[in-house]
């Protein structure tokens, strides 16, 4: 799995909070709940596409795509893990040292 650099050279894990598709609902709330604008779904009663998903902010999706993602790519680089699991322990790893 390819994962983005940060400023500080750790994976980006996606989620939907760092997604150029997702919108939170309060910003000035705690709670990081928001709208996923990538599908739109159909309301039952007319059929107009105009309604979004509401997700959690560490909620994430096949179709995730980094806010500036090709511009840290070419500034930070990226990085191969085997799994999300595996890009953790390396994170987790960073921080205890």
């Amino acid at each position: 799995m390819e994962f983005v650099l940060n400023v500080k050279g750790q994976a980006i894990i996606r989620k939907c909070e760092n997604c150029i598709h997702w919108k939170k609902i309060s910003p000035d709330k705690e709670d990081k709940q928001g709208y996923c604008k990538n599908i739109p779904l159909a309301f039952a009663y007319n059929g107009n596409l105009n309604m979004y998903g509401i997700t959690k902010s560490f909620n994430a999706c096949d179709q995730q795509k980094i806010i500036n993602e090709a511009e840290l790519k070419l500034k930070n680089g990226t990085i191969e893990f085997a799994s999300i699991a595996e890009a953790m322990d390396a994170q987790k790893q960073n921080y205890d040292s």
